[in-house]
């Protein structure tokens, strides 16, 4: 029992350097070494839960990204007792949590969407899954407004949600561009005010 507590944790503190590693220097730049010398664990460790750097990768989405959508979203979510609110909430403390040590590194998944979805399909279905978890929070949450007559009732929650998620990648990837959280901020709280306006 110990033992695969072990082993469970060796995976774990892996998959969480592999993943520090790509989002600082992308898929691409992920060097197994590099994971290797981080952790202090045996390449042969390494190779024994993952057999090579792309079950890696494909392990960091399913697991880790996935994971962070369903804790900081679409639990809260789910729960939440007026979800226009709880989102907007959501959106400013994203854009808080995105700033970094002096470089903006953007969002996790739209940088493996835009480096891996076009080349490899292993990675644009998985991607697509983690995306189609958090829209689906949203739509979630705006279905649920309307029934408790918190939202118009001419919103379409999905294409809304679509939009809410685009308009929020859209808003990272731009300040990513111009390496400014400040813009990131003025943009949430744009997306902050549409959502006002959704309001029944």
């Amino acid at each position: 029992m110990v033992q695969e507590r072990n082993a469970e944790s060796t995976r774990q503190r892996l998959l969480n350097t592999a993943f520090d590693e790509i989002y600082q220097h992308g898929y691409h730049g992920l060097r197994i070494d590099a994971i290797v010398a981080k952790t202090q664990v045996a390449k042969g460790a390494l190779y024994h839960h993952f057999p090579n750097k792309l079950a890696l990768g494909y392990a960091i989405v399913e697991e880790v990204i996935m994971q962070h959508v369903l804790t900081h979203w679409a639990q809260p979510l789910a729960v939440s007792a007026d979800a226009i609110c709880s989102l907007q909430q959501l959106l400013r403390a994203y854009a808080r949590g995105l700033e970094g040590d002096g470089i903006f590194q953007g969002c996790p998944l739209n940088n493996l969407a835009q480096e891996m979805s076009a080349i490899d399909e292993g990675f644009q279905t998985r991607l697509r899954k983690v995306m189609d978890v958090w829209i689906g929070s949203f739509a979630a949450a705006f279905t649920r407004a309307q029934q408790q007559g918190l939202l118009r009732a001419d919103v379409e929650p999905q294409l809304t949600a679509i939009y809410v998620m685009s308009s929020l990648q859209g808003s990272v990837c731009t300040a990513k561009c111009m390496q400014s959280t400040a813009m990131l901020s003025q943009l949430v709280e744009m997306l902050c005010a549409y959502l006002d306006g959704l309001r029944a």
